[in-house]
């Protein structure tokens, strides 16, 4: 009697299961005006030089900011595009303290189961 009823329940619930609506949502339009590539592109070009070290460098070689605005108007979007990707792969002014930070973490967390590993 109680398989019985057990059974009957499930195949109640799967039935409302298999007959929901499913929810179907689209994501509301921004605001704000979407970025164009271009100006991404430059956002993240400057994000990056504006950095400690790219400043140093960009010193080093004889580069003021008003000459590198000038030469970077010049380029076209696809220039911009691959400049930023090239600035991206790089890493420009990156200390390392990120790396040094997961690796402690690791280190820690390995030796914290070998630890629980030898207790039990």
């Amino acid at each position: 009697m109680i398989r019985k009823l057990a059974l009957l329940v499930t195949a109640t619930a799967l039935g409302y299961l298999l007959l929901a609506p499913c929810a179907l949502a689209n994501p509301a339009p921004s605001r704000e005006r979407a970025e164009s590539a271009r100006e991404q592109s430059l956002r993240r070009i400057h994000s990056l030089l504006d950095s400690q070290a790219a400043r140093e460098r960009l010193e080093k070689m004889g580069l003021d900011r008003q000459e590198l605005e000038s030469k970077l108007d010049r380029l076209d979007d696809q220039q911009l595009q691959e400049l930023s990707e090239k600035l991206d792969a790089l890493g420009v002014g990156g200390d390392g303290l990120g790396l040094v930070i997961a690796l402690l973490t690791i280190a820690v967390l390995v030796l914290l189961i070998i630890y629980l590993a030898e207790r039990y």
